[in-house]
């Protein structure tokens, strides 16, 4: 190494200028149009380009052992950190629990390509009732059966959730689902189903699914069931709402800089591999015409060379290639 002469060379200021996005949210109400998918012929379904859709019309169990479904904009997780979240409520009406429990699922899906309510992929979570334990369910890679089912090989139980100490009843429940990529190329899943007159938990799930489905990172549908002994009258969807959450870029630091054999290097840590970096130099910190070297693109990390720093002073910045 042989340092320059800080008599004819000087490097006056390193800094790194790099627009940094934070984790940007993208909610949007699912407005439908909302889809019966099962149910008696005469059950009703009504303000189906809402967010907030009516489902069953009140009649004695017009709302019994059937499901609905939406399509939204398709969100892919693409990045470890990237997330959505399934948010509303749900008022029930007319609720009489039968001898296995009422019981309620829903979920974030991926239609797969199907024609049909078959063949989906994702997640979804059955309420725990006061007869018998709830499920977080993962939908099989090869199946056939509706979004919903846990029969035939439609799905999988990840978790097992606690009995629960009450039934469902006619009232007012926040329900969320949430599913966020992680760093091993995995799932950290979370869901609720809280009743808002007790605060009482009836599909609080917590559980890390690092393997995957192939294609688990892609949604397009959420999808609500009440099974056969919810015994609902009516289901009063209300704000139903999907959030996507991009992940932070991780922020570049510099991490060192100085003198080579007469080159001047400056080392930076923390770039998102996926973007274009280069060195500017500059003689008055005015501006910054100078490209010194190649653009950067790959790698989180990288040394930055000027092979010819100028005599008398100078003045770098990292900056993101155009």
């Amino acid at each position: 190494m042989n340092p320059m002469s800080p008599r004819k060379y000087r490097v006056l200021a390193v800094s790194l200028l790099v627009t940094v996005l934070h984790g940007t949210a993208m909610a949007a109400p699912v407005t439908g149009t909302w889809i019966k998918a099962s149910g008696g012929a005469t059950m009703g379904l009504t303000n189906t380009t809402t967010a907030s859709p009516t489902w069953g019309d009140g009649a004695t169990d017009n709302a019994d052992a059937s499901s609905i479904y939406s399509a939204f904009s398709t969100i892919t997780l693409a990045n470890p950190g990237d997330k959505v979240v399934l948010s509303g409520s749900v008022e029930m009406f007319g609720i009489s629990p039968g001898t296995g429990g009422s019981i309620f699922r829903f979920g974030l899906f991926n239609v797969n390509g199907s024609a049909n309510t078959n063949g989906w992929l994702g997640y979804f979570v059955q309420s725990a009732a006061s007869a018998g334990t709830g499920s977080l369910q993962e939908r099989a890679l090869v199946n056939a059966t509706p979004f919903t089912s846990t029969s035939s090989g439609g799905s999988a139980s990840i978790q097992t959730l606690p009995v629960a100490t009450s039934a469902l009843t006619s009232a007012v429940y926040d329900f969320s689902f949430t599913l966020e990529r992680n760093a091993l190329n995995g799932l950290i899943i979370t869901t609720s189903l809280v009743r808002t007159s007790d605060s009482l938990q009836f599909a609080g799930a917590s559980f890390t699914d690092n393997t995957v489905n192939a294609g688990a990172f892609t949604f397009d549908r959420v999808g609500f069931q009440g099974t056969t002994d919810l015994n609902a009258d009516k289901l009063q969807m209300n704000n139903v709402d999907v959030t996507f959450t991009a992940a932070a870029p991780p922020v570049p630091v510099i991490t060192a800089s100085g003198f080579v054999e007469g080159a001047f290097h400056v080392s930076v840590e923390g770039m998102t591999p996926a973007t274009s970096y280069v060195l500017k130099r500059s003689s008055d910190l005015s501006s910054f015409p100078d490209t010194v070297g190649s653009t950067f693109t790959g790698a989180a990390t990288n040394t930055f060379i000027d092979p010819s720093p100028p005599a008398g002073k100078a003045f770098y910045r990292i900056e993101e290639a155009p």
